[in-house]
C-alpha cells in the first residue's frame, strides 16, 4: 500500500506541476499579450499627441495668416473709402465748375444779345428775338 501512496503522491505532484506550469505559460501569454497591448496603446497615444500638437500649430498658424489677411483686407477698404470720398469730391467740383461756366457761357450770350440788341437799335433796324 505504501508503493501505492508513494506512486499516487508521485502523479499528483507530476499533474500539479504539468497543471502550474500550464497555468504560468498561460499567464506569461497573456502577459506577453498585456505587453504588448501596452505598448501599442503607448505608441497610439504618442502619436495622438504629436498630431494634436501638430493641428494646434496649423491651427494658430491659419489664425495668424486671416488676421494678417483680414488687416490688409481692412487696410484695402479704407483706401478705397478714402478714393471713393476723393472721387465724390472732384465730381462734386467738376459740377460746380460746370456751373459756373455755364452762368458764365449765359452772362457772356446775354452780354452779346443786349450788345448786339443796342448795336441794332442805334441804327435802326427793327429786332426780332428769337433766340433766347
Amino acid at each position: 500500500m505504501e508503493d501505492f501512496n508513494v506512486e499516487l503522491l508521485y502523479k499528483f505532484r507530476q499533474l500539479k506541476t504539468e497543471k502550474f506550469s500550464e497555468q504560468d505559460r498561460v499567464m506569461e501569454d497573456q502577459e506577453n499579450k498585456f505587453k504588448k497591448y501596452v505598448s501599442v496603446s503607448e505608441e497610439v497615444s504618442d502619436y495622438l499627441h504629436s498630431s494634436i500638437w501638430e493641428l494646434k500649430t496649423q491651427v494658430n498658424d491659419l489664425r495668424r495668416e486671416l488676421v494678417s489677411l483680414r488687416a490688409t483686407k481692412d487696410d484695402q477698404t479704407t483706401e478705397y473709402q478714402k478714393q471713393l470720398l476723393e472721387e465724390a469730391h472732384n465730381v462734386e467740383v467738376l459740377k460746380l465748375r460746370l456751373k459756373i461756366e455755364k452762368e458764365r457761357t449765359q452772362a457772356h450770350a446775354n452780354d452779346l444779345v443786349s450788345l448786339m440788341q443796342e448795336t441794332l437799335n442805334s441804327t435802326g433796324i427793327p429786332i426780332v428775338q428769337t433766340f433766347l
